[in-house]
């Protein structure tokens, strides 16, 4: 009977609001992820405002960020407007980056990272942008796929320049059995988490966010699949190096020697207001 009667309820709301989904905002000024979506019905039975958040809204209808979807969004691309954005860096023979339809975690496209069978056996895309206000902390994510039985390992990089000095946060994942590095000063890759198991499966993607607090040169936390590893003790590369202000996003793939291995990259997030824990 009570089920009947809400069903009742709903019908009669529906027809009286017409069934229109509608907007309300902040005051001018508020930023989008903190609009209001009204969804269906204004009101529920209870006469209580039906609301969520864009940010929620667009999780619901498939967000391509996995992880905990904190932090505001300066960057998204998932290649369906092709590779215009990015310069590429090839090295060896067939070494190659492209788009690809094929085995796509979300979307169209993504991009084909093939390695070269000899010289540096790598595939690089790399893109430039303005040096934001660097107060808060900035998190770099993608997903990524081997190859089966294919591949060396990868690097992702948020690099700073300030016009003096180049400091560079990066992640360096081993393909056979997942040991996991970060890069700091000067110049070296430290061991931080060893997986034990081969990162190349031909078919599912791993997830991957690094967070990073430049305001005060250090990193902060990487999140790889389910997993989630506190980076806080760990510093950037630093070299003095004369490059106006920038910042750079790198995305590296490198083969073993004597064949053309490939990878699939997905997707590119850049986030900043991201919080320090």
């Amino acid at each position: 009977m009570r089920t009947m009667l809400a069903v009742l309820l709903c019908v009669a709301v529906l027809a009286l609001t017409g069934g229109t989904p509608t907007m309300t905002t902040k005051p001018i000024g508020a930023p989008d992820f903190q609009r209001t979506m009204v969804l269906l019905d204004p009101e529920n039975i209870w006469r209580s405002r039906n609301t969520i958040g864009l940010t929620e809204t667009a999780a619901r209808l498939g967000c391509v960020s996995k992880y905990e979807r904190r932090g505001n969004v300066l960057l998204i691309d998932e290649f369906q407007n092709g590779l215009n954005a990015w310069t590429t860096d090839v090295s060896g023979t067939g070494s190659s980056v492209a788009l690809t339809a094929a085995g796509v975690l979300d979307g169209s496209y993504a991009a084909k990272m093939t390695t070269g069978s000899d010289t540096f056996l790598s595939a690089t895309i790399y893109t430039y942008f303005a040096l934001l206000d660097l107060e808060y902390p900035m998190g770099l994510e993608t997903a990524y796929k081997w190859a089966a039985d294919a591949g060396d390992y990868m690097m992702m990089s948020l690099v700073m320049y300030d016009g003096t000095t180049r400091y560079s946060y990066t992640i360096k994942i081993d393909r056979d059995d997942g040991r996991m590095f970060v890069r700091q000063e000067p110049a070296t890759d430290t061991q931080f988490a060893l997986l034990g198991v081969s990162q190349a499966s031909g078919w599912y993607y791993h997830r991957i966010k690094l967070v990073i607090d430049h305001g005060n040169r250090k990193y902060l936390r990487l999140y790889y699949d389910e997993n989630e590893y506190d980076l806080s003790a760990y510093v950037p590369d630093e070299v003095l190096q004369a490059t106006p202000p920038r910042a750079r996003l790198v995305f590296a793939f490198y083969g073993t020697a004597l064949q053309n291995d490939a990878a699939t990259l997905n997707h590119v997030i850049l986030t900043t207001n991201e919080p320090v824990i």
